[in-house]
């Protein structure tokens, strides 16, 4: 424990030597086909540490902690900001000599940070003798039950890279496509670059996160999708309301979207 806290309240920069970039698509609403949205999102990876996050929330934590350098606590332009908004609000980085998965994302309002951890050894993947050629890529088949799904991966053992998108990782090559068994989660690989390339997190003093076990960080996500308004007027936040019925409208729209809100990557449950 006082490890990982060291680690939360530390800026980390790397230095890496690759990156993948994936298209994620995605189904948020399990009975709204209609729902299913598209997200472009980076593995940046080294011999020894890999960082996951949308490319979005990378291009927003470069100018933060650009400004913020200057002295700057505002940050960026507000047309910055919803330029590059993504509701992809979580960065995986994998130690993998340690082989651990530290999980760093927000399980409130955008004034929360946290972090859970879990082992990459964790991840019981079954490697099938199915091929699949993708992109020209001589791939393998592998299943993996994780965050209650059932997941279909196809990895490239000619890229000896033992990593993936989110928290996939421990397969003899670098995954190129996972699916959920049901296709509401999808992952395509649509290039691997040789870069150099740096990456800063944990530099904003006001947000160190706060280290949570996984179960509670996913309890208190679903408490605050289901009780936004309430948990933000508790916590300060003043919103304007020229009428009580004003307010009872936007409460009644926030439990319909939560509602709506319910096929989670991995699927949480109580």
């Amino acid at each position: 424990m006082v490890s990982l806290f060291t680690f939360s309240q530390q800026k980390k920069q790397y230095k890496f030597d690759y990156q993948v970039i994936y298209q994620m698509t995605y189904q948020t609403d399990s009975n709204n086909i209609n729902s299913t949205k598209k997200e472009f999102l980076e593995l940046l990876t080294n011999d020894s540490i890999s960082l996951f996050r949308s490319i979005k929330a990378g291009k927003l934590d470069s100018a933060m902690y650009s400004e913020i350098s200057k002295g700057n606590t505002l940050g960026p332009s507000a047309d910055f900001v919803m330029g590059n908004y993504s509701t992809i609000t979580y960065k995986i980085v994998k130690e993998k000599f340690k082989n651990r998965i530290l999980t760093f994302d927000v399980p409130g309002n955008v004034k929360s940070s946290a972090y859970y951890t879990e082992n990459i050894d964790n991840l019981h993947w079954v490697i099938k003798n199915d091929t699949l050629n993708i992109s020209g890529l001589q791939c393998q088949q592998a299943e993996l039950n994780f965050g209650n799904r059932k997941w279909i991966a196809w990895f490239a053992t000619q890229i000896p890279i033992a990593d993936g998108p989110y928290k996939f990782a421990g397969l003899p090559g670098l995954v190129i496509q996972i699916s959920d068994q049901r296709k509401f989660w999808n992952f395509s690989m649509l290039s691997l670059n040789k870069v150099q390339k740096e990456a800063i997190i944990n530099f904003d003093k006001r947000l160190f996160p706060l280290y949570m076990e996984k179960k509670a960080f996913f309890k208190q996500k679903r408490n605050y999708i289901d009780n936004m308004l309430q948990m933000n007027e508790a916590s300060g936040l003043i919103i304007g309301f020229s009428s009580p019925q004003d307010r009872d409208m936007m409460q009644k729209n926030q439990k319909v979207n939560a509602l709506k809100n319910n096929n989670w990557i991995e699927l949480y449950k109580p």
